[in-house]
């Protein structure tokens, strides 16, 4: 059943459900077990054999299961990986909300790391406590390196109700114990967990997106979203410093920056100035946004109620692609809100020089246009996108309408011809 060790384990939450409920088991008049949302762990791996429950993970101060948790691997090698020098599996998630009217918190977030082999808390992550009044969105686990032992958790945090509600977006290093600091402060309820991925220059970029949507008055939320790209900021060494980074302060507003399949880009007809430098083509923004920001935000849609980011991002080479979500405004035919797919740079938050959503154009063809950095994906509310890469390259997203769409995207620059050369002397 499970093959040199291997199995597969399927980790549920209750989300809103499993209040803390006093019971008297033993009918004595007297609450002696106190029951309380939890997480299930069960063993999944015989499809044909009925799951196997692992443990009921809870705790007094979990509140209500909402956030999704990651799992973190510590996968060292030694002289072979039939037989790893350590082979240590955790899942790592977030306390959730306590109040059911309005998914609040009246309690301090907390971060957790589950052992799967010992089945109990780490130390320090039962939890580790990081915000007043707040709770945790879900969480990534990032491995810097590909080398089987994952580094970083990234999370969202949440605080306050709807139509006022606030948040960072934070992370915690794996290889100093139990700990936790914020990376952009001041960016709104995050949720969704955070997409990781570095560039060709080992740069980490972290990416997330701001707003909630747990209950109907969240629908009418006109507090302004964006979507972020932040790059974790160096020291003189170009080690990473941990430190906090604002994005009211060092952030490139990619919202009105056009880019045309020329590479020539512009702010509104304007000239992009950076640093006090103008940028006048895609590759100048890349490198200036590298060398002079923090990373960059795109503002989302606020006519009407305020669109919103409420799942994970996916990547494909150097494409970003993440699904918004704009509830009704006004109209009660339309009742479910629109989406928007976005398939943009992740170094730039700007559509990329050539068409993502028209991968049949020939990428050759120059006609200085300028460049779709989103679609819109119709009435309801789109999942996460999943990228799917056979003889091209998909998109994948379901809908609150229970419609399943594909779009099919181009993800490189492909142009045909010889792209580089090498002279070899021959006797």
């Amino acid at each position: 059943t499970h093959p040199f060790g291997w199995g597969t384990v399927l980790m549920i939450g209750m989300r809103f459900g499993g209040g803390e409920i006093g019971v008297d088991s033993d009918a004595d008049g007297t609450d002696d077990l106190t029951l309380r949302s939890s997480y299930m762990l069960f063993d999944v791996t015989d499809p044909e054999q009925p799951p196997t429950l692992i443990a009921e993970i809870s705790d007094a101060n979990l509140g209500f299961t909402t956030s999704v948790p990651t799992v973190v691997k510590k996968r060292v090698k030694g002289t072979n990986f039939v037989n790893p020098s350590q082979n240590e599996w955790y899942v790592a998630f977030g306390s959730g909300p306590t109040e059911l009217p309005d998914a609040s918190s009246t309690q301090t977030s907390g971060l957790y790391l589950y052992d799967l082999s010992a089945r109990t808390f780490v130390s320090g992550y039962n939890p580790f406590p990081l915000e007043t009044n707040g709770f945790v969105g879900d969480v990534t686990s990032f491995d810097d390196g590909g080398d089987f032992v994952d580094d970083t958790l990234y999370f969202g945090t949440v605080r306050g109700v709807p139509g006022s509600s606030s948040g960072n977006l934070m992370r915690s290093r794996l290889d100093i114990g139990a700990n936790a600091s914020v990376l952009l402060s001041a960016s709104g309820p995050i949720v969704a967990a955070p997409h990781v991925k570095s560039d060709i220059f080992g740069r980490r970029w972290v990416h997330a997106g701001s707003g909630r949507l747990f209950m109907g008055d969240d629908n009418e939320t006109t507090q302004a979203r964006h979507f972020y790209g932040v790059m974790e900021p160096l020291d003189s060494s170009g080690d990473l410093t941990w430190a906090a980074v604002s994005p009211s302060s060092n952030f490139e507003d990619a919202t009105n920056i056009t880019v045309q399949d020329s590479g020539a880009i512009n702010r509104a007809g304007a000239t992009v100035v950076i640093g006090g430098e103008d940028i006048e083509t895609f590759d100048e923004l890349v490198s200036a946004i590298r060398l002079e920001r923090d990373g960059w935000k795109i503002s989302l849609f606020t006519a009407g109620y305020a669109e919103r980011s409420l799942s994970k991002a996916a990547s494909a080479s150097n494409v970003l692609f993440f699904s918004s979500y704009q509830p009704a405004f006004g109209n009660p035919c339309f009742p479910e809100g629109t989406s928007r797919l976005f398939g943009v740079d992740m170094r730039t938050g700007t559509a990329i020089p050539f068409e993502v959503f028209a991968p049949d154009d020939d990428p050759d063809t120059v006609e200085y246009n300028d460049v779709d950095a989103y679609v819109s994906l119709g009435q309801g509310l789109a999942s996460a996108p999943i990228v799917i890469q056979n003889d091209g390259t998909t998109i994948f997203n379901s809908k609150s309408t229970t419609e399943q769409i594909t779009t099919d995207v181009r993800v490189n620059h492909t142009r045909a011809g010889r792209q580089s050369w090498r002279q070899i002397f021959l006797d």
